[in-house]
């Protein structure tokens, strides 16, 4: 069966070719990814767990890039095992970047075995294409926290764990502002307590000193009534 498209990123090159190269990027945007782990330069182990069209089920492979162009292209071979049993797959993957806009064009063909190689090509094209879709909208997403965070040169090497680390520090810092903010929610809660208790207290001390001064001026008048006039006795 044979597959392919293109999708467009708003960042260089460079970064999306990096991304494309982590492992725990591509974890987080393959649909139903349980496993991805580079075992060496260029190998990767995946799991996959599909749930939906012809091809679903559990499926487990080895991913190997070859001929690879660096920042621009390269091929992949996939051997694995799904329910129905071996699934094989080539393809490439070539970007190019015009006025910061990417846009990576894909390719390839993959072979199923068992009941999920005699369904209907249109059903396994449209489900391949579905999931493909949901991959790159994941992917982007995490080019564009990416493109926020990142500003450092690549080397002309296989990037590994260098983005993973930026995410990583992204979700720290964002945890770091979120318990600030609590402290100073915390904070503004216990000074408008205490302002409110502190008014009412003075609210009260002046009803009683007001109290008192109507006590003692009731008080005078009663005394000064009972005093006689002039100060004769009969």
């Amino acid at each position: 069966m044979r597959i392919e498209g293109d999708y467009t990123f708003s960042a260089s090159r460079e970064l999306v070719w990096s991304l494309l190269h982590d492992p725990v990027v591509l974890k987080q945007s393959l649909p139903g990814c349980d496993e991805f782990d580079q075992t060496a330069t260029s190998d990767y182990v995946a799991g996959l767990h599909i749930q939906r069209g012809p091809c679903k089920g559990q499926y487990r492979g080895q991913i190997k890039l070859v001929d690879y162009e660096f920042h621009g292209r390269c091929e992949f071979a996939l051997e694995g095992e799904g329910p129905e049993g071996p699934i094989t797959a080539t393809g490439t993957l070539s970007l190019a970047e015009q006025e910061g806009i990417t846009t990576a064009q894909y390719a390839g063909d993959v072979n199923f075995a068992g009941q999920t190689a005699v369904a209907s090509p249109r059903m396994l094209r449209t489900t391949a294409n579905a999931l493909i879709r949901q991959f790159f909208e994941a992917f982007e997403r995490q080019v564009r926290i990416q493109t926020g965070v990142h500003t450092t040169t690549l080397s002309e090497e296989l990037p590994r764990r260098g983005h993973a680390d930026s995410v990583d520090a992204q979700n720290a810092a964002a945890k770091i502002e979120q318990d600030q903010r609590t402290v100073r929610l915390v904070i503004a809660l216990i000074a408008f307590l205490f302002l409110t208790f502190s008014g009412a207290l003075m609210i009260l001390l002046s009803l009683a000193r007001w109290g008192k001064r109507k006590i003692e001026h009731g008080t005078t008048i009663i005394v000064q009534s009972k005093e006689p006039e002039n100060g004769t006795i009969d």
